[in-house]
């Protein structure tokens, strides 16, 4: 998180070196806007079905703002309401920053990883250069990658108890793993939700014997993400 905070300062350079309101860098304008529709829909009350504009800012020139789910619309969003966009974001940052440090450490809890291990883990996974690249570029709607350690710790975990799990774990973890990919996507990070469907694809193809966990998850993700998936 350390060096996006000096980033963030970089950015509001112009604004006295203080955290800025807006960063005009590829699509970071759009996405401070997505959430600027968000905060004035949570004022207001009302959904944004449709917005007027919105065409303009879309690649796919609609003004079905529910039907594009590409921004932060998760539980954390009702701070929309308090703060400024780019405030909410970074504090949004900090937040799954550390909900992702958190999954890290439960890879270093489940295979006993030493320190060195562990600090080469999360200091790879955090500035791993997809991500760092992606959100410098695109901000606010690639927030869900912070979610990617609670996918491999599930898969690790189900690979390692598969010979002896109980049918109560076996349904808990394809649970979790539900709701991890259903958290994915209320962040907007549509790109990366698509990303872990892939995974976990491939991961059934080579792992065909847990089939009924992969077909529980998909059907329970659906039900959790009815409400972004069935606009879209």
């Amino acid at each position: 998180m350390i060096p996006w905070i000096f980033f963030y300062f970089f950015a509001g350079w112009s604004e006295g070196f203080a955290f800025p309101k807006n960063i005009h860098i590829n699509d970071w304008h759009k996405e401070l806007e997505y959430l600027r529709i968000v905060k004035v829909a949570l004022m207001q009350g009302e959904l944004p079905f449709h917005v007027k504009g919105f065409e303009y800012m879309f690649v796919g020139h609609t003004t079905a703002f529910l039907a594009t789910p590409i921004y932060p619309f998760s539980i954390q969003s009702i701070l929309l309401i308090f703060l400024e966009p780019m405030t909410f974001h970074i504090w949004n940052h900090l937040l799954l920053f550390l909900i992702g440090f958190y999954g890290c450490y439960l890879v270093k809890k489940e295979y006993d990883l030493g320190l060195t291990a562990f600090l080469f883990l999360t200091v790879t996974f955090n500035l791993y250069g997809g991500f760092v690249t992606k959100i410098s570029a695109y901000g606010a709607s690639n927030l869900g990658y912070y979610l990617f350690p609670f996918i491999i710790y599930i898969l690790f975990r189900l690979s390692k108890s598969d010979i002896n799990i109980d049918k109560s774990s076996y349904f808990s973890l394809s649970i979790y793993l539900s709701i991890v990919l259903s958290a994915i996507l209320f962040q907007g990070s549509l790109h990366y939700f698509a990303q872990s469907v892939t995974l976990l694809i491939f991961w059934g193809i080579f792992n065909f014997k847990h089939i009924k966990f992969l077909l529980l998850s998909a059907i329970t993700t659906i039900l959790l993400s009815a409400v972004r998936l069935l606009p879209a």
